[in-house]
């Protein structure tokens, strides 16, 4: 309490100085991360330019994406892409008399 009536105590001081070296050493880290990330993505800018033109999607979630999944993000071009999004699909709808394909089979992901 003594401190919000102007009286900071070698205590208060020491406090403050922690807390303001935790701050500079975790803006130093994010730094350091987004340095890296900027080399890592280098080749993929095009992809990030073209992502941040979408609403809502800043850069950092632009970056997110690109290094998540990749630069390519077509719709998924066929029914095992569905393993990237951790669930499996359905076998497609055949017609009557139809063998299903082995493509189709229901495939279990692990986890």
């Amino acid at each position: 309490m003594a401190a919000l009536h102007g009286r900071v105590t070698a205590h208060h001081r020491f406090m403050l100085k922690l807390h303001l070296t935790q701050i500079e050493a975790l803006e130093a880290a994010v730094r350091d991360v987004e340095a890296r990330l900027g080399e890592a993505l280098a080749p993929f800018w095009a992809a990030v330019e073209r992502l941040i033109t979408m609403p809502d999607v800043s850069q950092t979630v632009a970056r997110v994406i690109v290094a998540e999944i990749g630069f390519e993000y077509d719709p998924l071009p066929h029914r095992g892409a569905s393993r990237l999004l951790g669930r499996s699909l359905p076998p497609a709808p055949r017609k009557r008399g139809q063998a299903p394909l082995e493509s189709d089979a229901v495939e279990q992901i692990p986890g």
